[in-house]
C-alpha cells in the first residue's frame, strides 16, 4: 500500500522521482524501489514524506483513509447516539446536554 500511496501523491503533487529524490535527499532509483514495493525508506523519511504531502504517516502507510488527522471535512456530531467517555466512565445524557449547550454558546435548553 506504501508505494502507491507515494506513487500516486507524488504524480498528484506533479512531481518527478527525481524531484523528488532531490527534495528529500535519495537518489531517483531509491524513490523507484519503494514505489515498485521492493523497498521500505525508514521511519524518518516516511515522516519527511507524510510532512512534504500533507498526510499522516498512518495514510502513507496505508492503515487508514484519512489524508490528516485534522481534516476539516472529519466532523463529529454530537447526536444522541454518540458515546462519550470520561475516565473510562459513560457521560451521562445530562452532562450530554450540558456540553451541547456549551458548544452552542447557550445556556438555555433550546
Amino acid at each position: 500500500m506504501f508505494s502507491k500511496r507515494l506513487r500516486d501523491l507524488r504524480i498528484e503533487n506533479h512531481y518527478t522521482q527525481e524531484n523528488l529524490a532531490e527534495i528529500i535527499g535519495v537518489s531517483d532509483r531509491t524513490i523507484g524501489t519503494w514505489e515498485r514495493g521492493t523497498r521500505e525508506p525508514p521511519i524518518k523519511t516516511i515522516r519527511l514524506l507524510a510532512d512534504l504531502f500533507n498526510v499522516s504517516t498512518d495514510y502513507l502507510l496505508g492503515k487508514n483513509n484519512i489524508r490528516n488527522a485534522y481534516d476539516s471535512k472529519k466532523k463529529i456530531d454530537l447526536k444522541d447516539d454518540v458515546k462519550i467517555t470520561y475516565k473510562g466512565q459513560p457521560v451521562s445524557n445530562e452532562d450530554l446536554e450540558i456540553i451541547r449547550r456549551f458548544l452552542r454558546g447557550s445556556k438555555s435548553d433550546k
